[in-house]
């Protein structure tokens, strides 16, 4: 049997441990609270690496398989980016966390949020810096990163972007 670089490699708890801190330094977010997803409970939750410095969430199970023996792009949720000491949450970590962070989320109003969806950049005072969760009512829509002069960075996907002149209504308005 050929042998691979692993690909993707499943993260002891002490691997975890500095992507956990800086969740919690930078979103007030203790990753005991964070529900998991489609049901799974937090303690069978595993963060798996890609070479990319990707970060998947997965459950228990995925610590049986060979991933030094098949290449895989990805597997399970992708949660977000973890380099140069900064994670990058994805939508989708985004809003795993979002209902349990207590700082550094920027709310934004409904022209900004279409600005957004479109991956345009949002410039909004807010005295914060560093990687901030964007959030539009009760929504949290992604996560990104403000500059010295006041701008958001979008990280938006392109593949995500909304093309549309404008958003639909939400009932909830």
């Amino acid at each position: 049997m050929v042998k691979f670089n692993p690909s993707m490699q499943v993260l002891s708890k002490k691997d975890q441990k500095p992507i956990i801190e800086l969740m919690e330094s930078t979103w007030g977010v203790r990753w005991e609270s964070i529900d998991g997803f489609g049901g799974v409970a937090n303690e069978e939750l595993v963060m798996l690496l890609s070479q990319k410095e990707k970060i998947y969430l997965g459950t228990r199970a995925m610590e049986n398989l060979p991933l030094g023996e098949i290449r895989i792009n990805t597997i399970g949720c992708y949660f977000g980016e973890y380099k140069g000491g900064d994670l990058r949450l994805s939508i989708e970590g985004a809003q795993m966390i979002g209902p349990h962070a207590t700082k550094n989320i920027v709310e934004i109003d409904r022209p900004e949020t279409e600005q957004w969806m479109k991956g345009e950049m949002v410039v909004k005072e807010t005295g914060l810096s560093g990687f901030v969760l964007i959030k539009h009512g009760k929504d949290f829509i992604g996560c990104g990163k403000i500059t010295g002069d006041g701008r958001i960075l979008n990280f938006v996907p392109k593949t995500r972007r909304i093309v549309a002149a404008s958003l639909p209504s939400s009932p909830s308005e």
